[in-house]
């Protein structure tokens, strides 16, 4: 039950609110580039940094919640040989 659980809020949740802040950014950096014409380059950067710092925060907590899953089915695997 608690792999389902590590599994489902730290494997699917986090990547998608990554992928989220990913849309964020990549529509403020068009933002800014349909306000300016051709875009402001400093604009520009400042959302697509968002945009990458979304996907990377996003990633690094499902890379923990995979390690974690790992733990916890390591231990279930391992409690059920003893029995």
């Amino acid at each position: 039950m608690v792999c389902l659980i590590v599994s489902i809020f730290g494997m699917i949740v986090p990547p998608l609110f990554g992928l989220l802040g990913t849309v964020f950014g990549m529509v403020k950096a068009f933002d800014a580039v349909g306000k300016e014409g051709k875009g402001d380059p400093a604009a520009l950067s400042e959302g697509i940094s968002e945009s990458i710092v979304a996907t990377a925060f996003g990633l690094c907590i499902s890379f923990l919640f995979l390690i974690l899953f790992v733990i916890s089915l390591v231990k279930v695997l391992s409690n059920r040989k003893k029995k």
